[in-house]
């Protein structure tokens, strides 16, 4: 019990960019940064079903989206810009032959 406290304790782990391996394929990490584009948003009679921007900390350009419920939680408040500086958090998917992508959780985007 005392781990398991621990670990929803505790706050995600900040990784840079240029230091995300294949082996974080799934981790839970928060990531900070410049949004380098205007976010991308996806919409189907009238919700946004995919929103996604990329994000530069300096290190490398990393792509950030957010899918249906977690998108439309987003959409519906402020959305980042180019030139932000913002703090991301979510998991990390990372798939052979495609761009790593961090799949924004619930608590999302906090801007600095």
């Amino acid at each position: 019990m005392f781990l398991f406290l621990m670990s929803v304790s505790r706050g995600l782990p900040l990784v840079m960019v240029g230091r995300v391996t294949p082996m974080m394929n799934f981790a839970r990490v928060r990531m900070t940064g410049v949004v380098e584009r205007n976010v991308y948003v996806s919409r189907k009679d009238g919700m946004i079903e995919y929103m996604s921007f990329y994000l530069d900390d300096g290190t490398g350009v990393f792509r950030v989206a957010a899918y249906s419920d977690v998108a439309n939680k987003l959409g519906s408040g402020k959305m980042p810009k180019k030139g932000d500086w913002v703090e991301v958090s979510g998991s990390l998917r990372i798939v052979a032959g495609k761009k790593p992508t961090l799949r924004l959780g619930n608590t999302g985007i906090r801007w600095k």
